[in-house]
């Protein structure tokens, strides 16, 4: 299921579950957000690039995944 955090929501929760999860970061690399806001530990795979290709290549198969995107838009490219 998908919910949106607010930062202090997300570094709570990937705090709790750190072990659990991966953060799966697809926002874009050349974006002034990505470059402030760079989450560490996490694997960033931008949608310009091969998404499926990157992300099944680099995603551990028995760990949850959280996505960060900047906008909504993104996200529907995702469940599309």
């Amino acid at each position: 299921s998908f919910k949106h955090y607010t930062a202090e929501e997300f570094i709570k929760f990937v705090n709790e579950k750190k072990n659990e999860v991966q953060i799966l970061d697809c926002r874009e690399i050349k974006n002034e957000i990505y470059k402030t806001g760079f989450i560490p530990g996490s694997i960033s795979v931008d949608l310009n690039m091969n998404f499926a290709i990157w992300s099944a290549t680099l995603i551990h198969p028995n760990k949850g995944i959280i996505l960060v995107c900047n906008e909504d838009k993104l996200m529907k490219q995702l469940i599309d």
